[in-house]
């Protein structure tokens, strides 16, 4: 009984320790410096006083330039030099008025080689005219990743897990080999105005170092 009291006061003050290291900044990634060991990294470009996380968890700012914002978080990397990552791009579309379909620009929202989670939407401008209700696709299939949304006022959101649910088209499910942009299809006719903000979860990987 003294030795398992022991050990857990052991653990409570090791797990009070880990709380009161300060979590690394947002963007502080770490580069591989090469040489015999893969596990070498350099925090912060090497900023002396840095707080890093480990090698196989790092946050990687990719760009956080205007209205996209695009992330990817190193989960594991592999001795042989592979790498997996969880990642996210987040876009602010204004709708086309001059048709019932928008397409999101460049960088894609549906990166190449990756298999995309969840694709997200919040209305941020009320979406006005014909348009009766609004969904997330391919261009492709139209409602890959939501379904029809009829509440068009700001703050409506949708959670896209369709793809999950698509057994029989394989180009509908998560997979996604070549990059590719998300359409955003109005039902009832061309809307007058909106904007939706729209993010994008995926998971993507890196082939072995030579």
């Amino acid at each position: 009984m003294t030795r398992v009291k022991s050990f857990c006061v052991s653990l409570v003050l090791s797990l009070a320790a880990l709380a009161l290291i300060p979590a690394p900044a947002f963007g502080q990634g770490q580069t591989y410096t090469g040489g015999s060991n893969p596990n070498s990294f350099t925090c912060n470009g090497g900023v002396v006083g840095s707080t890093c996380m480990t090698p196989d968890i790092s946050w990687i700012p990719l760009d956080t330039n205007g209205p996209l914002q695009t992330a990817a978080a190193q989960l594991v990397r592999n001795l042989n030099g592979s790498k997996l990552f969880f990642g996210t791009v987040s876009q602010d579309v204004t709708l086309n008025t001059g048709a019932t379909t928008t397409v999101t620009g460049t960088p894609s929202m549906l990166p190449a080689n990756s298999i995309i989670l969840a694709v997200n939407g919040t209305v941020t401008v009320a979406i006005t005219g014909s348009c009766t209700g609004w969904e997330f696709g391919d261009g492709t299939t139209a409602a890959r990743f939501t379904s029809n949304n009829t509440t068009l006022t700001a703050g409506s959101s949708s959670i896209g897990i369709n793809q999950w649910n698509q057994i029989t088209t394989a180009s509908a499910q998560p997979g996604q080999p070549a990059a590719g942009n998300i359409t955003v299809t109005c039902a009832g006719g061309n809307p007058t105005a909106g904007k939706i903000r729209i993010t994008t979860f995926y998971l993507t990987s890196t082939a072995p170092l030579p």
